[in-house]
């Protein structure tokens, strides 16, 4: 069950670290303090977001097997745990999917569906606190797995990705230097999966067969 779970482990850690240095790399991400738009219209947004989809995907299967082999009979702090990560995957999995697919069909009809100072959606009350609620959720629940990959992992592991977290989750209410802090959390996120996939495919090749 180790190498089960190291496999999406190492998948979320690579498409992490591929999708967000991509999208800083290869699309106009200054342009993104004033409108989508003009990301959502460069070729490579579409191959760019497809990563991530990819990441959110390998993200809940790594929970499901992780949960189900790594942590044994669910207590109720795991269970808690458990409950917020789905949550704040279920919001992201919403967010993956419509800024990879629906975004670039909005895009060129209206751009300014997209603004981020006057558009319907980014001033909309209503999203803005549905966001929130996923981004507290996902801060919670992944706050709490890497309390148990400290535990459980290593110390390095585990403080990784409850610095990745706590960087990726604030940056959204960090004003100027929003996006240094997300750089900077998504960036240990990745690593610390990664690791965490390389440690869990070591421990299960170290195991004998007839054990």
């Amino acid at each position: 069950m180790k190498k089960k779970s190291a496999i999406p482990a190492l998948i979320t850690g690579a498409s992490l670290l591929l999708w967000w240095w991509s999208y800083t790399l290869f699309l106009p991400f200054k342009q993104v303090s004033v409108s989508y738009a003009t990301l959502i219209n460069h070729p490579a947004w579409i191959p760019v977001n497809s990563l991530e989809v990819l990441m959110v995907i390998s993200w809940m299967i790594f929970l499901l097997f992780y949960a189900t082999g790594e942590l044994g009979e669910l207590g109720k702090r795991k269970a808690f745990m458990m409950v917020f990560m789905v949550i704040g995957l279920f919001v992201y999995s919403g967010v993956a999917f419509y800024e990879a697919i629906l975004w670039p069909i909005i895009a060129p009809v209206d751009p300014d569906l997209l603004s981020v100072t006057n558009g319907p959606i980014y001033t909309s009350t209503l999203f803005m606190v549905a966001t929130s609620l996923g981004i507290l959720s996902f801060g919670i629940g992944n706050m709490m797995l890497g309390a148990t990959f400290y535990r459980r992992h290593g110390k390095g592991i585990g403080l990784v990705v409850l610095l990745g977290t706590f960087l990726l989750c604030t940056s959204y209410f960090s004003g100027p230097i929003r996006y240094f802090s997300q750089t900077a959390g998504i960036t240990l996120l990745g690593v610390g999966y990664f690791w965490l996939g390389v440690k869990l495919y070591n421990e299960q090749e170290s195991v004998p067969e007839n054990l």
